[in-house]
């Protein structure tokens, strides 16, 4: 029984801070429901022993401050057993219920607390019982009329009672700590606390002093109680003294208070919201349309890219279009359609690649390691290609014809090489870049004619990329 009195003294201590709270601008409000709900066993150690129950509740519930309410209830019922037949169960119940959301036409709460479970009627001695923590939610709709001078909704409750002592139900069912689950239906009746004020006394009337001769009571009239007045300035069926919107259009459909509909509550009402379904807590404009901060027509929540430059064309998930894949949007690309994978700058052009094989161009005076004039051009483009590779090492192997000796031929390629490489090195290439090899007369291009001009050549072989 320990756990029970902890519960309870934490429910006493819940009610205390509750009610010492200051309701500030909470329009109290009582309330009281009526539900009919079923229990069903959510653990193994339950079911074993017990299949499901059926009870009716009745309850309380004061407003304390904005959103919360303390409800009070108690429920009646019967279980289902397989060996002991249908035994009463009593179950008393001390929650909150916290307001999450409300709109025109539902409501959402959470709920929680505590409670003691009771099943009476059995031996005395063994007689089951238990406290609880309760969680839950309710979802309620409001009738749209009242009854009586009262406002009632009808709802739905969905709550795990997690029963705390261990040895709860033990003549009966297995030991062990369990949870029942409830689902309610039901009704709840709401109306405000009022505490009417005297009248003031009517002009000519006056209350005889203690001192006064006449010491014969003065009955006094009540002044008659105006009704509000119920002028519709705005004509949308709500009276002006209820009215939170008294200047809406005509036309205009307003909910209960008064106010025009905003279907997706987004703080712009319906007759104005250019974009009625945006999704819940999606920023808006003054015309309820999704902001789009870089005006590319994909609102800000759809768009991947919410800074793209003003006028680039974008995709439908608002990232600008890159026709050609290489990085550079369209807007930007100087050659939007360099083939895929082609390494390009940043204004999208193609980025020169090294060139590899005979540098065709390329000429030295007969028996010489001297560059033609016209041999410069070539080596420029090969430098320039080199220079936007920045990671490229290049080998430079020197070839010669069979005339001469093979001595001979291996130095003044070896020459012919270096001078390439001095070229290149000139151009601002860096020379750990470079490596200059002279082979002499071997691999003729023209095997058919070993001294033809073709076999003195340069080519260009890729060490590293």
């Amino acid at each position: 029984m320990k756990t029970t009195k902890y519960s309870l003294v934490t429910v006493v201590i819940l009610i205390l801070a509750c009610s010492s709270v200051n309701a500030g601008g909470w329009q109290t409000k009582l309330s009281l429901k009526a539900a009919a709900s079923a229990y069903i066993p959510a653990s193994g150690s339950v079911s074993e022993g017990l299949n499901a129950g059926g009870l009716f509740k009745i309850g309380a519930g004061y407003g304390v401050i904005n959103k919360l309410f303390l409800e009070g209830s108690i429920s009646g019922g019967a279980l289902s057993t397989p060996e002991l037949g249908n035994p009463e169960i009593v179950v008393v119940n001390l929650n909150a219920a916290y307001l999450l959301f409300h709109g025109a036409s539902q409501r959402l709460y959470i709920t929680g607390g505590a409670g003691f479970c009771a099943v009476p009627g059995f031996n005395p001695e063994h007689a089951p019982s238990s406290a609880s923590i309760d969680l839950g939610f309710r979802y309620s709709i409001p009738a749209g009329f009242n009854l009586l001078g009262f406002n009632y909704d009808f709802y739905i409750e969905l709550t795990d009672h997690f029963l705390l002592e261990e040895d709860s139900f033990t003549p009966y069912w297995d030991k062990g700590r369990y949870n029942l689950v409830e689902l309610s239906l039901g009704i709840n009746y709401f109306f405000r606390a009022s505490s009417p004020r005297p009248p003031k006394p009517l002009p000519g009337q006056e209350l005889f002093s203690e001192e006064s001769e006449d010491k014969e009571a003065v009955s006094i009239e009540p002044a008659a109680v105006e009704a509000p007045p119920s002028t519709d300035s705005d004509g949308d069926g709500v009276a002006d003294y209820k009215d939170r919107s008294p200047n809406t259009p005509s036309g205009v459909a307003v909910d209960a208070d008064g106010r025009p509909l905003d279907a997706d509550s987004d703080g712009v009402p319906d007759y104005i919201d250019l974009s009625p379904n945006t999704p819940y807590s999606i920023k808006v404009d003054p015309r309820g349309r999704p902001l789009d901060t870089d005006k590319d027509g994909i609102p800000n929540f759809r768009d991947l890219e919410s800074n793209t430059l003003e006028g680039a064309p974008v995709d439908e998930h608002g990232r600008m279009k890159d026709m050609d894949k290489d990085g550079i949007p369209d807007n930007q690309d100087k050659d939007n359609k360099t083939p895929f994978g082609t390494a390009v700058k940043d204004d999208g052009t193609p980025i020169l690649k090294v060139p590899q094989g005979v540098l065709k161009s390329v000429q030295f005076r007969a028996g010489s390691f001297v560059l033609l004039d016209e041999s410069k051009a070539e080596l420029v483009r090969l430098a320039e290609a080199l220079r936007v590779n920045p990671k490229v090492v290049i080998e430079l192997r020197g070839y010669t014809d069979s005339s001469g000796g093979g001595q001979q031929n291996l130095e003044i390629s070896s020459a012919r090489t270096q001078t390439v490489k001095n070229f290149l090195i000139q151009q601002g290439i860096a020379p750990e870049r470079i490596n200059a090899v002279g082979l002499g007369a071997v691999d003729f291009i023209n095997r058919s004619n070993p001294q033809a001009p073709e076999n003195r050549r340069i080519e260009v072989g890729i060490l590293k990329k």
